[in-house]
């Protein structure tokens, strides 16, 4: 199961890529640009496009951080598909009814007054502001700095005994 950044990222190659079986060429701006609700940074979208192809959705002859060569596969579409919504009667609606079948009236009089529902729940995936860059900087940082204070007091120590 794909969570929610992977869905749009995946819906977004279907709609620029096609599932005609050819390979396409396709920036990060243009598939960042398809997704305007979720924000990814060009290494999150590429960890996603590497997942989705160990997951066998995409094939891919090449990638830049910029830059994408990609096949959407056609099982990606069947999977993808959006659940087509179902019509319910307004009297159902009322009364918080949710098991009716479509074009089934309450009244058998009124045949016109219906309202289209989505039967799926939408997800609004927002970006949530984290320190783990952050963290991931220092630590580097730190690490870097340790490991040439090492190296350098075993050169000197080297130098002197040897």
């Amino acid at each position: 199961m794909l969570d929610t950044e992977k869905k749009v990222v995946c819906r977004a190659l279907i709609e620029l890529c096609k599932t005609d079986g050819v390979f396409r060429v396709v920036e990060a701006e243009e598939i960042m640009n398809m997704m305007p609700d979720v924000y990814l940074t060009k290494a999150q979208l590429s960890s996603i496009i590497r997942d989705l192809k160990e997951r066998n959705y995409i094939r891919v002859k090449y990638f830049t951080p910029d830059e994408y060569c990609i096949q959407v596969l056609p099982v990606v579409e069947k999977e993808f598909e959006e659940e087509k919504p179902t019509i319910l009667p307004i009297e159902a609606l009322e009364q918080g009814q949710t098991d009716v079948v479509a074009g089934e009236h309450l009244d058998p009089e009124i045949e016109s007054e219906a309202t289209i529902v989505s039967t799926t729940k939408q997800t609004y995936n927002e970006p949530i502001p984290s320190k783990l860059p952050l963290k991931v900087f220092l630590a580097a940082l730190f690490g870097s700095m340790l490991g040439g204070g090492i190296i350098a007091a075993v050169a000197i120590l080297l130098q002197k005994f040897l």
